[in-house]
């Protein structure tokens, strides 16, 4: 099977990010048992299912790298690398 989209996690931006794909395709699926915190698994299964874009939802499996493997192994992958992601919300009030 092929995916268009694989969406990581089951937050608020996520869920409306789904919502949107139903919308205009009307087709989506749940995959259960996928590991998000293996990136070796969610590439794997990319390759395996031709997913076309993934977007990493969750703050963990950013920090362990999982955007920035993606992109190595060539996944097309809208997420912040990992040094992105360690930017707190607190850190970059100090900043302001």
């Amino acid at each position: 099977m092929n995916y268009e989209l694989l969406v990581i996690d089951g937050g608020g931006r996520e869920h409306a990010l789904c919502y949107a794909s139903i919308v205009q395709s009307g087709d989506t699926t749940c995959i259960p048992g996928l590991e998000i915190t293996n990136s070796e698994d969610i590439i794997s299964f990319c390759r395996n299912c031709c997913v076309g874009l993934v977007l990493p939802g969750p703050k963990a499996p950013l920090l362990d790298c999982l955007a920035d493997d993606l992109v190595k192994a060539g996944i097309p992958t809208f997420g912040p690398s990992s040094e992105a992601a360690a930017l707190s919300k607190g850190f970059m009030k100090k900043l302001s």
